[in-house]
């Protein structure tokens, strides 16, 4: 990523977090990806996806488990990759053509009849149809026979190939303005490895780095459309654990990438010294997580509605990473 922020086109914003930050995954992350509200239904993307319809074959994506970011009203489809898009496709003919033909037809005819009646099965008919028409529009799509361009190689991991995938996608122009990809394996309380070059954290740091990297080169000129901000809930201890780890922390490092950023660091540096750290242990935060998104929703996705999309948030202080 380093030749990337070379080449003026990622803000780093190394102390990122928000004045009700906790320290449970689960807790901060669901609140984060809600836009700042704990126990919330809906998420970031998902409230913008409602706030601001429009008209595309295939709007929104979801690889993997589907994050809270994208879950709520407006009905996103998450897959476990592009090659697995569709009902079975290593199966021999017979079932192949039973899969996706009769299978097809009778989930159709299954969820039309839940077109009336109570809200819990108008919801299933609205999710069920646009499910199945979001697998015939991805039908169309080979991840197999994929070539990347521009010299892109991506390392072997689920990380690159989910943004492989993301990449083809945006390549096919079939209106995709929003995917959501995950990573897990951060939760480094013991055996962390330091800097060294096979440590724990090194290998993922090596992944995240080489995979946005390869996504990045892939896409060459359309990254002058697309946006990639890297978010997480929380970072890690500022000293080292008894398990020779790092424990939950405080403020988290958060990136965006693309053509229209303005590549720099944004953030006071609160410093690492004892008497500068959070409870002598965590780094202190400088950036409030929701004037990043902020700045996303006006400035990339064109959305007006930033307090719909961020639980109420109005004071908004833009950085300027988008100009």
């Amino acid at each position: 990523m380093v030749d990337i922020f070379h080449n003026g086109d990622m803000a780093i914003m190394p102390t990122v977090s928000w004045e009700n930050t906790n320290r449970s995954h689960f807790e901060n992350q669901a609140a984060i990806e809600s836009g700042g509200q704990f126990l919330a239904s809906q998420g970031w993307l998902n409230l913008h996806l409602q706030s601001d319809y429009r008209e595309v074959p295939l709007r929104a994506l979801n690889m993997g488990k589907l994050a809270q970011s994208m879950r709520g009203d407006y009905t996103v489809t998450a897959l476990s990759s592009l090659s697995n898009s569709g009902l079975g496709r290593s199966y021999n003919q017979d079932v192949q053509q039973f899969l996706e033909n009769d299978l097809i037809n009778y989930m159709n005819s299954s969820y039309n009849l839940m077109s009336s009646g109570s809200d819990n099965r108008q919801l299933l008919y609205r999710h069920g149809v646009k499910l199945l028409e979001d697998l015939d529009i991805l039908s169309d799509i080979n991840a197999d026979t994929y070539q990347t361009e521009n010299g892109a190689v991506y390392p072997s991991s689920g990380l690159a190939d989910d943004l492989k995938n993301a990449a083809q996608l945006i390549k096919a122009d079939m209106g995709l303005e929003v995917i959501s990809v995950g990573v897990g394996g951060w939760d480094t309380h013991s055996n962390q490895g330091g800097a060294e070059e096979n440590g724990a954290l090194s290998k993922k740091l090596e992944d995240f780095s080489d995979s946005i990297g390869a996504f990045y080169t892939d896409l060459g000129e359309k990254m002058q459309d697309v946006l990639i901000l890297t978010m997480s809930e929380f970072g890690r201890s500022a000293k080292v654990n008894a398990n020779i780890g790092t424990d939950h922390g405080h403020a988290a490092s958060w990136f965006v990438i693309g053509k229209s950023v303005q590549g720099s660091v944004y953030g006071e540096w609160p410093g690492l010294f004892a008497d500068q750290l959070n409870r002598g242990r965590y780094l202190n935060d400088t950036i409030d997580f929701r004037n990043i998104m902020a700045e996303v929703l006006l400035n990339h996705l064109q959305n007006q509605n930033v307090d719909q999309a961020l639980s109420g948030f109005s004071d908004y202080n833009p950085l300027g990473f988008l100009g």
